[in-house]
């Protein structure tokens, strides 16, 4: 495979172009490229060039972006891609008692919005000044862009505005951000599944929402690569197809459309193997805590990643949800936290639930995803496969260590590996007499 040319810049000529003209640019954007050689399976990479993308995450409320963006955030990181994620700040406003006046004057109102807009721009533009100084490839994730604001304005308040503040359309829109993935609100086409819990800013009936989502959509359509994700599938699904568009944009290879995943245990003298390989591995540390009232079916956790990075360590927090609906099928929620938020969380861990930490390793052979996890007592390999009936390409260093397939072995589910830890150290805590 011949190695790409170093791209210039990233910019909305890019984002004009057609996929098909984009091929390559994962050679560009993550500094390598996992391929096999014909005659080995070493891992090649590719020489690094620094790059930057730009992409915003929009549309009506409770459209799943919150979790979308943890799970391309995740996802991401495990190839070895630096990804900074840019918070709406919009609820940062109304967190912070500068919530939008609505009953106040129009010269009020329109202060807040351009004081808002401006303040995103700025977080967007730091966010791709510290990325382009890492001199790493970066994925730059944005709640929302700087075009939502028009959907929540009337046409002539807005004309006013951009006139006001001197700014052009294609200046907040195509000239900002090479791509646009739309999450459609679930209050069109999965209207049971719309709440106001999840965001304490949101105040839109199901009616209100889908107005609004349909005037987000437009104000993004002049945007030259728009992808949308509509609610023809369970939100599980959905979360895949966001995942699959953003490695559409990327020009790189997106897991399978499914989440089914074959679990295998691992022998760990394989440990002797692994310094031998010319294999790149990510690697970081997790640890998940789950909360009080939590179970196998219904809980609730937050979960550190930790990684080493050459200039430090960097953790990674995450608050994550599974809640099983009266259809019988889960919903899962998951976003990301603040150290700040993460720390008191942990004050209501179950006391029955012991921390579960692993070391993971990351890899792809065959164009399938492999994690090598490695618990305390226990190496287990986890492969993404579209379904329980597909083939599992291992590599083959690591099939003289395979032990078994333990897909279905419910021991293996992280929920109970906690309980099982719980227990252990219960019982190995000495008595206390009294």
């Amino acid at each position: 495979e011949a190695t790409a040319p170093p791209l210039p810049a990233l910019s909305s000529a890019l984002a004009r172009k057609p996929a098909r003209d984009r091929a390559g640019l994962w050679d560009s954007l993550a500094g390598f490229s996992l391929t096999e050689d014909e005659n080995s399976e070493d891992v090649q990479e590719k020489p690094l060039h620094s790059q930057v993308v730009r992409l915003v995450l929009t549309g009506g409320p409770c459209g799943g972006k919150t979790t979308a963006l943890s799970t391309i955030a995740d996802y991401l990181r495990s190839l070895g891609t630096q990804v900074f994620m840019v918070p709406e700040n919009a609820t940062i406003f109304h967190n912070g008692g500068a919530a939008f006046p609505v009953h106040s004057s129009k010269e009020h109102q329109m202060c807040w919005e351009s004081s808002r807009i401006l303040c995103q721009m700025q977080m967007e533009d730091s966010f791709i000044r510290i990325a382009k100084s890492s001199g790493r490839p970066t994925v730059i994730l944005c709640d929302r862009g700087t075009m939502d604001a028009a959907a929540y304005m009337d046409t002539q308040r807005w004309a006013e505005l951009l006139e006001q503040m001197a700014w052009q359309t294609d200046m907040l829109r195509e000239d900002r951000y090479d791509a646009v993935i739309h999450l459609v609100s679930t209050a069109i086409g999965a209207e049971e599944y719309y709440t106001l819990q999840t965001n304490e800013a949101r105040r839109e009936t199901v009616e209100q929402a889908a107005q609004l989502d349909r005037k987000i959509a437009g104000v993004w359509r002049g945007h030259p690569h728009v992808e949308v994700i509509d609610n023809s599938t369970d939100f599980p699904q959905k979360i895949v197809r966001v995942l699959e568009a953003i490695c559409r944009i990327l020009s790189i290879r997106a897991p399978t459309s499914s989440e089914v995943f074959q679990l295998f245990n691992i022998d760990f003298a394989v440990k002797e193997v692994l310094p031998s390989l010319c294999l790149r591995f990510e690697e970081f540390s997790i640890q998940t805590v789950f909360l009080q009232n939590s179970s196998d079916e219904e809980n609730q956790s937050v979960r550190c990643r930790r990684q080493r990075e050459h200039h430090g360590e960097i953790s990674l927090y995450t608050w994550a949800s599974r809640t099983l609906m009266p259809n019988g099928k889960f919903a899962i929620e998951e976003r990301a936290i603040t150290a700040k938020e993460y720390f008191p969380l942990l004050k209501q861990a179950d006391p029955t639930l012991a921390p579960v930490r692993r070391h993971r390793r990351c890899f792809v052979h065959a164009g399938q995803y492999f994690q090598l996890d490695e618990y305390e007592d226990r190496l287990v390999l986890s492969v993404q496969v579209s379904s329980e009936e597909s083939e599992v390409r291992m590599p083959a260093w690591i099939m003289p260590f395979v032990l078994g397939n333990v897909t279905h072995d419910p021991q293996y589910r992280l929920f109970n590996v906690a309980r099982r830890l719980g227990q252990n150290a219960s019982a190995s805590s000495p008595a206390v007499h009294r």
